[in-house]
């Protein structure tokens, strides 16, 4: 019998398909990289990576990039009228 525990899990086939492709790539498969996870995880005695869930959403993200850069602005407006009837407009 061999000397190793058997992990299994089920992934989207579109991301197995991706990663499968990006670790083919780096000159690795599949399971090196799921030894290569859980050794990190017992290095780092957790996850090695940051874990957290977005603050926005994608198209949220987007609109603060583009006002933060000055990109895809709308206006000035003379009133809020005129700002809302705009927003509406799209």
């Amino acid at each position: 019998m061999s000397n190793t525990a058997l992990v299994q899990s089920r992934v989207d086939p579109a991301i197995k398909r991706e990663a499968d492709t990006i670790l083919a790539g780096l000159g690795l498969d599949g399971p090196t990289a799921v030894r290569m996870f859980y050794a990190a995880i017992v290095n780092h005695e957790g996850i090695p990576f940051d874990v957290r869930q977005p603050r926005f959403n994608r198209e949220t993200e987007e609109a603060i990039q583009d006002a933060l850069h000055r990109r895809n602005l709308r206006g000035p407006f003379a009133t809020p009228a005129e700002a809302l009837a705009a927003a509406l407009k799209d």
